[in-house]
C-alpha cells in the first residue's frame, strides 16, 4: 500500500521533472532570449536557473539522504535561485520597456537623396550639413558630435542603465530595439564601430551590420555607419567595401580625407 512517504516522494518527483523541462526548454530558447537582452544578463538568468533546479534536485534527495543540512539546503538553493532569478529578470524587464528616443527631423532642406545602407568617413561637419532635411537617429560613442546640433542619439557605454544607454556588447537588443523604433525614411547614424569591434570582435560586428541593414532596407529605413579608414587594417575595411559602399559625395573609397574632430 502506497504511504504518505511514497505519494510525498512522487510529488517532489513530478515537480522536479517538471521544472527540469521548464529549465531544458528555456536554455533551448537561449539564442531567442539573448536577442532581446545582453550575454551578462543572460549568464545571470542561467546561473539563477541552475541554483533554482539544484534546490529541487536537493529537495527530491531529501527523501532518500536525510540529513539536518540537506533539509535546510534545499529551501536556500530555490530561495536564492528564485531571488536571482528575479533580480536578473526584472533588469531584462526594463532594458526590454526602456524607449529608444524618436528620430528627430532636422530643419532645413535636404541636399542630397539617402536611400540605403552607406559607408561615411568621421567628417561631421559635412555629414551634419548632409542630413539637414532627414529624420536622423544617431547610435555613438561620442554624444557631443550630435547632442550640439539636436540629433538625438543612444550613447554607446558600459556604463548602461542611464537613459538613451546601450551596453556596446548588447548588439542583439541594440539591433531589435532600432528596428522596432525607425520609420519609414529614418535616417540611422552608426558611429563607433571601432569600439563595438574592440568590445565583441570584427565578425560578430560584421554580423550585426550585414543584420541591421537588411532589416532597415525592409523597413524602407537608411544607414551611415562613420568609419575612419585608418583604424581599420585593409583585410577587414575590404570586407565592410564590398557589403557596404561609400556615400558619395564624400572621395571615393573614403581612404583619402582629413576627419574633422
Amino acid at each position: 500500500m502506497i504511504g504518505y512517504k511514497e505519494v510525498k516522494l512522487i510529488a517532489e518527483i513530478t515537480a522536479f521533472s517538471a521544472v527540469t523541462l521548464a529549465v531544458y526548454s528555456v536554455y533551448i530558447l537561449g539564442p531567442h532570449i539573448e536577442g532581446y537582452t545582453s550575454r551578462r544578463l543572460w549568464f545571470g538568468i542561467r546561473l539563477s536557473l541552475f541554483i533554482f533546479w539544484t534546490g529541487y534536485l536537493i529537495n527530491v534527495l531529501n527523501d532518500i539522504i536525510v540529513t539536518p543540512l540537506m533539509k535546510v539546503l534545499d529551501d536556500v538553493f530555490i530561495a536564492a535561485g528564485a531571488f536571482l532569478g528575479a533580480i536578473y529578470l526584472w533588469t531584462t524587464a526594463q532594458i526590454l520597456s526602456r524607449a529608444l528616443p524618436s528620430p528627430k527631423k532636422l530643419s532645413g532642406t535636404p541636399s542630397m537623396t539617402i536611400n540605403g545602407v552607406f559607408l561615411v568617413p568621421p567628417k561631421y561637419e559635412e555629414l551634419k550639413s548632409i542630413l539637414k532635411g532627414f529624420k536622423v537617429l544617431a547610435v555613438t560613442r561620442t554624444p557631443s558630435h550630435y547632442a550640439e546640433v539636436g540629433i538625438p542619439y543612444i550613447w554607446i557605454t558600459p556604463a548602461g542603465g542611464g537613459e538613451n544607454t546601450i551596453d556596446p556588447r548588447a548588439l542583439a537588443p541594440l539591433l531589435q530595439r532600432l528596428v522596432d523604433s525607425v520609420e519609414p525614411g529614418t535616417v540611422v547614424i552608426l558611429d563607433g564601430i571601432e569600439y563595438l569591434i574592440i568590445e565583441n570582435g570584427f565578425n560578430s560586428v560584421f554580423r550585426f551590420l550585414t543584420n541591421l541593414k537588411d532589416r532597415l532596407l525592409l523597413k524602407g529605413a537608411s544607414l551611415l555607419v562613420v568609419v575612419d579608414p585608418m583604424t581599420f587594417d585593409e583585410k577587414q575595411l575590404s570586407i565592410l567595401e564590398r557589403e557596404i559602399p561609400w556615400l558619395q559625395p564624400f572621395e571615393k573609397g573614403g581612404r583619402k580625407y582629413e576627419a574633422s574632430r
